[in-house]
């Protein structure tokens, strides 16, 4: 059980808040809108940006990112990409010299043209910068659809933190398996060229020991699962 600060209460950051609390995380989210965060609160649900799922009892929700940041090992960025620089500036001083930082915001920002990982590794500088990212979708996620997505990160370490917490099972449901469906296939191998997806698994696993650039992680979920998830590190 891991103490998680989700920042940011959209679709996508309430959909990986509601997965990381069923999966027996002590999980608080920060919202900007304070209906958010009340009907979170008080009717389990984010009827403004996710309307028409039910979200995990346990999770708490506030406005005051102070109180959700406080004591969390892992933080998840989630804000908009316009807004993630503001926030995470904020969040400097609440977040813990220790935490490992996840952020699941995507695109570039807006005349810098930074990645996001730069954005919040410059505002929130000394801790471990997890990239989360792949062809999911907040629908699919609160469905508890199959989805893959990877964690990439220069911290081997903490990107395979950030893949445990995801991949935890929740009470009772077995172990979970991700797959790659189609559409992430094509995101794997966008991936990195160092690593082709050539001679089967075997050949994906030997091509990665001799990538110079990149360190992947490959693990076999099933032995009948017809793919595997990736996880790739660049140094």
């Amino acid at each position: 059980m891991t103490a998680i600060a989700v920042v940011g209460a959209g679709a996508w950051g309430t959909a990986l808040a509601d997965l990381l609390a069923r999966a027996g995380h002590i999980v608080r989210i920060w919202a900007y809108e304070a209906d958010v965060a009340k009907t979170i609160n008080e009717s389990h649900a984010n009827t403004r940006f996710l309307p028409g799922h039910t979200l995990h009892a346990s999770l708490i929700a506030s406005n005051a990112l102070g109180d959700v940041l406080r004591g969390a090992e892992v933080v998840v960025f989630a804000a908009p990409s316009h807004a993630l620089r503001n926030v995470a500036r904020e969040s400097a001083a609440h977040a813990s010299p220790h935490a490992t930082l996840v952020v699941a915001t995507k695109g570039i920002e807006h005349n810098t043209f930074a990645l996001m990982t730069d954005v919040v590794h410059e505002e929130v500088p000394g801790r471990p910068t997890v990239a989360l990212s792949g062809p999911s979708f907040a629908a699919e996620v609160i469905q508890r659809q199959p989805t893959a997505i990877v964690a990439a990160s220069r911290d081997a370490a903490a990107a395979a933190r950030v893949q445990a917490a995801l991949c935890r099972a929740p009470p009772g449901a077995g172990a979970l398996r991700w797959v790659l469906l189609p559409r992430a296939r094509r995101a794997a191998r966008a991936v990195g060229k160092a690593c082709p997806p050539t001679g089967g698994t075997r050949g994906l696993q030997e091509a990665c020991s001799r990538a110079p650039a990149q360190k992947c992680l490959v693990n076999f979920l099933s032995a009948k699962a017809p793919t595997i998830t990736v996880q790739v590190t660049h140094h």
